[in-house]
């Protein structure tokens, strides 16, 4: 799970600058709606198309070295004068189902493409450099995709490296290899005790194997595996991809980096794919927490029942509705039918922060609340509201409220007034100790004593309880 929420810190921006660009929404976007922009464009004959509403991306920011010069510096303007690009819903498609597919890319959108490049210019720190197959058109889209998928780069990386290093030593070589760290992966292997290990390390100082070579090789190790494959050429970046012992953010991750569009498309659809039918968590790199991946976590609940990971994921979610606040109000109803009250008010803490950071307005339920000691339900009404409805039995489970410890009456949840017009006096006061207790005037009347006779109590007034309520 920390891998698949590992995009959220860099998605989840509240600001206009970085999380919606040019009326692009790219707010807890997954790898797929990045490379198809199918979650992320404005609705049709919204004010966020108006050139006269639309913020400039030129205005602010030069035109990086990135962008394809194809279309730097071109205005809206002056687009709308050339030939219908390939993006245009305008074009016919072509025979090929692959051109036909591509006269319909709307990630292709110039504007779309600035967008991307705004949050690349925004926050460099977080962006791969280099190492992508190729520095075409759609090369911002995959460096946004490294980010969500967690890569790092510089000596960051380094780091991470070094740290993987000391438990998974094939693990920390292969991702050294793909980095273009070759001698760093040589050397960990070489260092290795494993005669493996060491064989790999020779393999990768040869910098190539022939093809035929990797049909002999057995190797149980599928990080070993990925090495002698990438050593074989391109021909092998099919196995690589779709060898299911390799993690699949891995996989992905590899997939943006070294493969071609078409190839890269086709195996996103078919994982993501397969993550919402399996209903894998592991698919919410690809979805993000979209439609489609709140459709994919609520697989994951009907296949596992795991309402605690559910409502975890359902906080990071802004407006929230529909099965996202069920699953909420049905782990917090959980945890309070469990007396976990502390982990539900932290909770409740964690979605109020959650919420402010997205600049929402939560309204703060009541915090101090009369609950059945059978079923745990709030007494005193709904828990979101201030009214209190006078009743001396539970409407969940019917059962009878307790009594006063001293006069044997039944509580009532809303006291009833006294002579002056306070309702502290038939109030419900209680020990904390031993948790007795009853009306306020009839407790402090047994603790301060009679107004006649001025002798009181110190033990508890329930016959057989031997707690000191009166010093506490």
């Amino acid at each position: 799970m920390p891998d698949a929420l590992g995009f959220v810190h860099l998605m989840s921006k509240p600001t206009q600058r970085v999380a919606t660009v040019d009326g692009n929404d790219f707010c807890l976007q997954g790898v797929c709606g990045i490379w198809t922009a199918r979650n992320t464009l404005p609705p049709p004959n919204s004010g966020a198309t108006k050139d006269s509403e639309r913020r400039s991306i030129k205005s602010s920011h030069p035109s990086p070295t990135f962008l394809s010069s194809e279309f730097q510096g071109t205005s809206n303007t002056e687009w709308n004068k050339m030939p219908t690009p390939l993006w245009s819903h305008a074009s016919q498609p072509s025979a090929s189902p692959a051109s036909g597919r591509a006269a319909l890319d709307p990630s292709a959108h110039p504007d779309y493409i600035r967008a991307i490049n705004a949050i690349l210019l925004d926050r460099q720190v977080d962006f791969v450099e280099a190492g992508l197959v190729s520095d075409g058109l759609k090369a911002p889209h995959r460096r946004l995709m490294l980010a969500i998928c967690g890569e790092l780069t510089g000596e960051r990386l380094d780091i991470e490296i070094a740290r993987i290093g000391q438990t998974q030593v094939t693990k920390a070589a292969c991702i050294a290899l793909f980095n273009k760290k070759t001698q760093t992966a040589v050397s960990m292997l070489h260092n290795s005790k494993d005669e493996k290990h060491r064989l790999m390390g020779t393999l990768l100082m040869q910098k190539r194997i022939e093809p035929a070579s990797v049909l002999h090789m057995e190797l149980s190790d599928p990080y070993l595996r990925a090495m002698v494959k990438s050593l074989a050429g391109d021909t092998s970046w099919g196995e690589i991809l779709y060898d299911t012992d390799l993690p699949l953010l891995e996989r992905i991750v590899l997939a943006i980096r070294f493969v071609g569009d078409d190839m890269l498309s086709t195996f996103l659809e078919e994982q993501a794919r397969r993550c919402l039918e399996d209903g894998s968590l592991h698919g919410i790199v690809l979805l993000g927490l979209t439609s489609d991946g709140i459709q994919l976590v609520q697989r994951y609940l009907d296949r596992t029942g795991d309402i605690q990971t559910a409502a975890v994921i359902g906080a990071l979610i802004p407006n929230k509705i529909g099965n996202v606040t069920r699953w909420i109000e049905t782990y917090r109803d959980m945890l309070d039918g469990w007396k976990c009250f502390k982990a539900r008010v932290r909770f409740d803490m964690m979605r109020g922060s959650i919420a402010r950071y997205y600049g929402e307005n939560i309204k703060t339920p009541k915090q101090v609340l009369l609950r059945c000691n059978y079923c745990q339900k709030d007494l005193t009404g709904h828990a979101a509201t201030s009214e209190i409805t006078s009743r001396t039995y539970c409407t969940n489970c019917t059962n009878r409220l307790p009594k006063c410890s001293v006069c044997l009456l039944q509580i009532d949840t809303a006291p009833a007034e006294d002579e002056s017009g306070s309702t502290l006096a038939n109030a419900l006061v209680f020990c904390q100790n031993c948790h007795h207790g009853g009306h306020q005037k009839h407790i402090i009347e047994w603790f301060d004593g009679d107004p006649e006779d001025g002798e009181g109590h110190a033990m508890c007034p329930v016959s057989g309880c031997e707690c000191e309520c009166r010093r506490l």
